[in-house]
């Protein structure tokens, strides 16, 4: 208790701050830890125990990492719920020093790198701040050539450094590594008496939960009404790492989305709308930095990358606003380097923005980077980027190209050449085909998509069904049940199946999804291949999720469709497709969306003359008959006359499917060194 007096007595501020009656509320065996901490043993400190997870630090030099990290390692032990909604994942401090060095390249180049006020809006247990706190002493002491004295340093601290959270217990995390900093940065820290601190709550750090002080899991925290007006254009530098959670439900989301438009106004074209797909909570904090920072000063955010590559669900919208709203610099795309040490716990792909609080100028341009898997030194927490690799890409290039930065990521601009030369043959897709085929978008529902869903524990019991999970799988029985073995042939002889026996399944599927004959595509490609797996079948069948399926029961010339699609879609060109396009393969998953399939361009079968028709044919029969990479290969060769490809074009895509797919087998071969 003495000692925990005399801390606030000198240090005044929030420092370690106590519950009133701690100690008297707790066993007098908690003080044990605390007993080996302060008592001297003949050579040095007490040893804590091998048992306890703190057994290897020297209390001489505590790193403000190892505070960031006790706070996330807590909230996963004890609060996971809160961990996951909150969005709460410690920030490593490489990934930190390095945004906050490119933040300040900028800086110094304006000349207010020293007098530099900055901001992070979700400070958590205050990795930025700290860095930045140390950025800034060192640009101080650069600029007045001497080292900042205690006072040099409390002004820095009371007037250029700013963190807004909704968790008290990060802040003080936040407090207490701020103070250790400037304790560790003072070039005289004696007598000890004059180390004291204003209270960094309200002036430095702000808690912008709810009205208690509380953070709920409903609060908006920053971007709410909590942070107000005496913030907007206040800083040079806005910088964090804003949480990434999705699909949050929060009731007051409409006030984000009113706040953004607000912000986004005279930004952005009139009518366009700032889009916040499925309520993720990272583009707000990034419309919110386009407030708080001022005009031309810097934004810099560690985001979750579906901001670049993610297609669907109005993310092309948002997007195209934010590149128009903002004059992005660069671009670090870590997406490659997940679930490595770069990042310890994060599966997320992830991105580093650098931009300028200004509209983009018409010649606006910025640096794309992708640090490559590289396991020697990601294993040990590192990782390259390497400027002289990076790819200058326009701010207009991503509005209107919405798949560019995933054919930069995934490939090279010589993909980038192919690509372009593809779009510019305006095919159709087999979607296009597929609807125009059966008459209809809700037609086209009957007649593709993924197969039936066992029952799971989510099987929910239908109120006019018999009490039972699931529903019904009388419809399907008795018909062929496709297996993994059969698959592995290109043409499955329904014959030698076994009939599907199933009395129940998950959800139902129309019947018209299983009826002869059928292409059935596997969502998950094997590595070995290179390809997307296909087999057709002329009689009905029935198959689980595993596959899409797409029946041509109503096309006059079903069985030579299917053969033509299993071509198209089995070759080369289709995986290279699919990954030059999708924002979920070769990112976050090594399963292919059924909409990418969809999207592959396909020339219209029914155009073909009777001599394609021959050829296809052909080529087909001799998949059947050799089951070999030499049959397919000419499938590929085909496949490229449609597309208008050369054989270089081939090499091209070739290339990138061995170095760039996303299987440990081609990342291992991407890390070897060539011969």
């Amino acid at each position: 208790t003495k000692a925990s007096q005399w801390l606030d007595d000198t240090f005044n501020g929030d420092f370690l701050p106590l519950s009133d009656g701690l100690f008297e509320s707790i066993a007098l065996t908690a003080f044990g830890v605390l007993g080996n901490i302060l008592r001297r043993a003949p050579r040095g400190q007490l040893s804590l125990g091998w048992e306890e997870k703190w057994a290897n630090l020297d209390f001489a030099y505590i790193p403000v990492g190892v505070l960031s990290q006790a706070y996330e390692h807590y909230l996963h032990t004890h609060a996971p719920d809160k961990q996951r909604k909150e969005g709460v994942y410690y920030t490593p401090l490489l990934i930190a020093e390095m945004m906050v060095r490119g933040a300040f390249h900028a800086l110094r180049r304006e000349g207010t790198a020293h007098t530099a006020r900055i901001l992070d809006a979700a400070a958590g247990a205050g990795v930025f701040l700290i860095a930045t706190l140390r950025q800034l002493v060192a640009e101080r002491w650069q600029h007045d050539g001497k080292r900042p004295d205690t006072k040099i340093l409390r002004e820095i601290l009371y007037g250029q450094v700013r963190g807004f959270d909704v968790n008290e217990s990060a802040l003080r995390f936040a407090a207490l590594g701020l103070y250790l900093a400037c304790i560790e940065l003072d070039p005289n820290p004696k007598p000890v008496e004059k180390l004291g601190f204003q209270n960094l709550r309200g002036t430095v750090l702000h808690n912008v939960g709810n009205e208690h002080g509380h953070r709920t899991s409903r609060s908006l925290g920053s971007l709410g009404h909590r942070v107000g007006g005496t913030h907007s254009g206040r800083y040079d530098l806005v910088i964090g790492n804003p949480p990434w959670s999705s699909g949050t439900g929060l009731p007051e989301c409409n006030q984000v989305q009113e706040c953004v438009r607000r912000i986004a106004h005279g930004r952005i074209p009139e009518g366009m709308d700032p889009k916040l797909p499925n309520e993720v909570l990272d583009l707000p904090f990034v419309w919110r930095a386009m407030e708080w920072a001022k005009p031309g000063g810097q934004i810099v955010l560690a985001l979750h990358a579906r901001l670049l590559f993610q297609q669907g669900n109005g993310m092309q919208e948002a997007r195209s606003a934010i590149f128009q709203a903002l004059n992005v610099t660069g671009i670090v795309n870590g997406s490659e380097v997940r679930n490595t040490k770069v990042w310890p716990g994060i599966s997320a792909p992830f991105c580093l923005l650098f931009a300028r609080n200004e509209k983009p100028p018409p010649d606006a341009a910025f640096r794309f980077v992708t640090p490559r898997l590289e396991q020697s030194l990601n294993g040990a927490g590192g990782l390259r980027v390497d400027a002289s690799n990076a790819e200058m890409v326009s701010s207009d290039q991503v509005v209107k190209r919405p798949e560019i930065l995933k054919v930069l990521f995934r490939g090279t601009p010589l993909d980038l050449e192919v690509y372009d030369r593809l779009t510019s043959r305006s095919l159709g897709t087999v979607d296009a085909f597929w609807r125009a085929m059966i008459d209809g978008p809700e037609q086209e529902r009957r007649y593709s998509g993924n197969g039936y869903q066992k029952l799971r524990k989510s099987s929910r019991t239908r109120k006019a069904g018999d009490g039972k999970p699931g529903v019904s799988a009388l419809y399907l029985s008795g018909l062929p049940s496709l297996t993994d073995e059969a698959f592995q042939q290109v043409e499955v002889d329904v014959a030698q199946l076994a009939a599907f026996s199933l009395e129940r399944i998950h959800d139902p599927r129309p019947n018209g999804l299983f009826l002869g004959p059928l292409l059935i595509v596997r969502e998950s490609p094997p590595a070995a291949t290179q390809r997307i797996q296909v087999a057709v079948a002329d009689g009905n069948l029935v198959f689980n999720q595993t596959y899409h399926g797409y029946s041509a029961k109503e096309h006059p010339d079903g069985k030579r469709l299917v053969r033509y699609l299993a071509l198209l879609v089995g070759s080369k060109c289709a995986l290279w497709h699919v990954l030059m396009t999708s924002g979920k393969f070769g990112i976050e998953r090594e399963v292919i969306e059924k909409n990418f399939i969809d999207r592959i361009p396909a020339p219209s079968f029914d155009d073909f003359s009777s001599s394609d028709r021959k050829q296809i044919d052909m080529l087909f029969h001799n998949l059947v008959q050799e089951n070999s990479e030499e049959a397919w290969k000419r499938v590929d060769a085909w496949v490229a006359t449609l597309y208008g490809f050369g054989e270089r074009d081939l090499d091209v895509i070739s290339d990138t499917l061995k170095f760039n797919l996303p299987f440990s087998k081609n990342q291992r071969e991407a890390q070897n060194r060539p011969s």
